[in-house]
């Protein structure tokens, strides 16, 4: 006999099973993630049931306006229907009564007996409110029926009587309801409309309009259906209308992210989109995106440029330097030549390297200072340091200079007109006028610097202020400048919320133009420098 084992309990085994397939649905889970879906498809769908809802909120306004006008017809026509066949039943009623009258004098209750059991003789009478699709039925007060305009409305069973007719008769009320029939080659269902009528203010008998519905329910089967197919055709014609336009519309976007990933991938900035579209939303958007490559290109050729520049300027203050130290190795003595030349080449480095943490000071960090400051100081001053470089080999000469004040460093504000000037004695030939003005102009301080040197070309002038820039490439370095003059010019300028422009006639020299804001007039007794 096989051993037996106790039976283990069955909801710690299921316990245990989902136990161990949990963790592996919770990863499962982690790693799943929902399709993207396109935008383009997004707003598909999205105005596709904007437009479905819509329709179907007006085919279904359309269907209840239509079934509330033919139920209000079908109802007003069984109202008026009634009341003549109410109103023939009394007229024929009261004829009847006048023969018997005539007939026997006196004996009105023989006569009403005999009206009850004619009413099939009564009937000929109401041909003119009989219809097609409109049976009348009519009954003695107590609820008999007593005539009816088909013979197919006396079987109760294929046209059943709502005896709660009797009981609004008895109040004095109309009664309407829809009357359900067992078949429909009956004409059924019927809306059936009941009036009760009265004779010496007492209930005498009820009419009963019946009308067939079968008319308003194909009607309405028909207008549904074609409400339905108009709404589905409208939502798959605008869902394909849609999906066309919004792949046309969206296309420039498709341009801009292929752009975008070449870009990306071939670490190549010269690609543009061609295809920009009109000039909407999308068309700005893809002419914005070209304008901000140029930018970005222009950056980093700025930039690449800027580095060589900065290791081509290094290299030939280290050759020389290199070259002085091995030559004085090799002859073991100390030349002073060597050594002035070592000097004035650590001394032009220090000033480049100077020069370029200018330059990469922000705004706020240029201007470490701010102080009321004498511009026309600042002119004499640098009048008589410029007239002693210039020597016998230029003119230096300050013309119409005005007391002028602003705020901010002193220091660098002579460092911009130091570094105007200088420019103007290193790049023009000898005998050239160089002339400072100072005025204002307006709510602002204009500083001019200018010379009737041979001019820069006009293809030179949108780049003077980039670093390392030079108009005569031929002469390079050999006027001892570092090329950074004009850039630290510039960022000054920019620094204490001024600008500088240039102005130059090719023969006729050149103006540089400083504007600066003025100082306040409660500001305090400003510094000459």
């Amino acid at each position: 006999m096989p051993p037996t084992y106790p039976a283990q309990p069955a909801v710690p085994r299921l316990a245990a099973r989902f136990g161990r397939i949990g963790p592996g649905l919770g990863r499962l889970g982690r790693a799943w993630r929902p399709p993207t879906i396109l935008i383009r498809w997004k707003l598909t769908l999205f105005y596709s049931a904007v437009l479905a809802l819509t329709l179907m909120s007006f085919s279904l306004a359309v269907y209840t306006y239509m079934d509330r006008t033919l139920m209000g017809d079908i109802r007003r026509s069984s109202q008026e229907r009634a009341a003549q066949a109410a109103d023939g039943l009394l007229r024929e009623a009261r004829r009847q009564e006048d023969r018997a009258m005539a007939v026997a004098s006196g004996r009105i209750g023989w006569a009403e007996a005999s009206l009850l059991r004619e009413w099939d003789e009564l009937q000929g009478s109401f041909e003119p409110w009989r219809y097609e699709g409109v049976g009348i039925r009519y009954y003695h007060w107590t609820g008999q029926l007593v005539g009816t305009s088909d013979k197919f409305l006396w079987d109760r069973d294929h046209v059943p009587i709502d005896y709660n007719m009797f009981v609004d008769a008895s109040r004095g009320m109309d009664h309407a309801v829809v009357v359900s029939t067992s078949s429909v080659s009956v004409g059924g269902p019927f809306y059936s409309y009941s009036r009760p009528v009265f004779r010496d203010q007492h209930p005498w008998a009820v009419v009963e309009i019946l009308t067939s519905l079968q008319s308003y329910d194909r009607t309405m089967d028909r207008l549904a259906r074609l409400l339905a197919l108009a709404t589905v055709l409208a939502t798959a014609l605008a869902f394909f209308t849609g999906a066309a336009v919004t792949e046309a519309a969206l296309r420039p976007l498709d341009a801009i992210a292929r752009t975008a990933q070449e870009i990306n991938q071939k670490r190549d900035l010269s690609r543009r989109i061609a295809d920009r579209g009109p000039l909407d939303e999308i068309g700005r958007l893809a002419t914005t995106f070209n304008d901000m490559l140029d930018q970005i290109q222009g950056m980093f050729e700025r930039q690449r440029q800027f580095l060589a520049d900065v290791s081509h300027e290094l290299r030939t203050p280290l050759t020389t330097i290199r070259g002085e130290v091995d030559l004085m190795r090799r002859f073991d003595r100390l030349d002073p030549e060597g050594m002035d030349a070592v000097h004035g080449e650590a001394e032009r480095m220090s000033r480049l390297v100077e020069d370029l943490l200018l330059l990469a000071r922000s705004n706020e960090q240029l201007v470490r200072r701010s102080a009321p400051v004498a511009l026309d100081g600042i002119v004499e001053e640098v009048l008589r340091q410029a007239q002693v470089l210039a020597g016998d080999h230029h003119v230096v000469s300050a013309g119409d200079v005005r007391p002028v004040a602003v705020t901010g460093d002193g220091d660098q504000l002579k460092q911009l007109l130091l570094n105007l000037v200088s420019n103007a004695l290193r790049h023009t030939p000898a005998g050239t006028r160089v002339t400072m003005g100072l005025r204002q102009v307006g709510s602002e301080a204009e500083l001019t610097v200018a010379d009737d040197g041979p001019g820069i070309p006009a293809e030179d002038l949108p780049f003077v202020f980039d670093r390392f820039y030079r108009v005569d490439k031929a002469r390079a370095r050999a006027s001892g400048g570092t090329g950074l003059g004009l850039s630290i010019v510039h960022a000054i300028a920019t620094g204490h919320g001024g600008r500088v422009a240039v102005a130059s006639d090719v023969g006729r020299g050149t103006v540089f133009t400083v504007r600066l804001p003025l100082t306040a007039p409660s500001a305090a007794k400003p510094e000459a420098g």
